[in-house]
């Protein structure tokens, strides 16, 4: 047993047991093992926040398991679940964790990291895990497609942004030399793991790689004064409203109707 101050019980950023499970004094008993609290705690005051790649598997997991519990949302909004997300994804499978399922989740979303936790799931998650990468995926071809489609008269400049309300997509007709810096802005999108990292790379309008950046694009004349094409901030509009619609994983677990 492992006894907490008051003052970090009602700390702004934790949500420990109420005073219901008080020994009536200044402190509070909780059951977590002395070793994981004091890794905890470290997330309750406005310090530097550990990491924990010392840490062994069984640490990670009952780490984020008392930041679930307790609801140490510092802890949460840091590098904690992106660095961990595997093995915490991992655990809340084993035990039945949603909300650490579903947070873990969407820093596992490339296609290389998807294929290693399909390997590692039991029976019953598989196809919910292929639903639910194949929903993101969908996004991504999607989109590629709509831009190879978008030069059917093999202009040589980009021109007429529109949009169809009815099919609820932009149409750009882009140059040949747009469609290439378009697609490669794509690809490198779908190299991307984090939901939140994917999220604020669709808002830059240049290749996400940093060898990419290096290097001035080639654009039509129409575009070059900007930099990138002029298509695709509303391509990235809405690729980031379609991110956006994907419910979490736990959803493609619910029995169908």
């Amino acid at each position: 047993m492992m006894e907490i101050d008051e003052g970090a019980r009602t700390h702004e950023q934790c949500a420990f047991p109420g005073p219901e499970f008080s020994t009536g004094g200044e402190r509070l008993r909780l059951t977590e093992p002395a070793s994981i609290l004091e890794v905890v705690f470290q997330f309750v005051y406005p310090r530097r926040h550990p990491t924990l790649n010392e840490l062994d598997f069984e640490s990670v997991a009952a780490v984020a398991e008392a930041v679930e519990k307790y609801k140490i949302f510092s802890a949460m909004k840091t590098q904690f679940i992106p660095e961990h997300a595997e093995k915490i994804f991992l655990h809340g499978v084993k035990h039945d964790y949603t909300n650490l399922i579903d947070d873990a989740a969407y820093h596992l979303l490339s296609r290389q990291t998807s294929f290693r936790i399909l390997k590692q799931l039991p029976p019953h998650f598989i196809m919910p895990w292929l639903e639910y990468q194949n929903a993101w995926r969908h996004i991504f071809e999607n989109t590629a497609n709509n831009i190879r489609r978008s030069n059917m008269d093999a202009t040589s400049i980009c021109h007429e942004i529109g949009y169809d309300e009815e099919l609820d997509e932009y149409y750009v007709d882009f140059c040949r030399n747009c469609i290439a810096h378009t697609l490669a802005w794509l690809s490198d999108l779908d190299a991307i793991d984090s939901l939140p990292e994917l999220k604020a790379a669709v808002s830059k309008t240049q290749p996400y790689s940093k060898i990419a950046v290096t290097v001035d694009p080639l654009l039509c004349d129409v575009c070059n004064d900007d930099h990138h094409c002029r298509g695709l901030p509303p391509i990235a509009r809405l690729f980031r409203k379609k991110l956006d619609a994907v419910p979490p994983f736990t959803h493609f677990l619910q029995p169908k109707a």
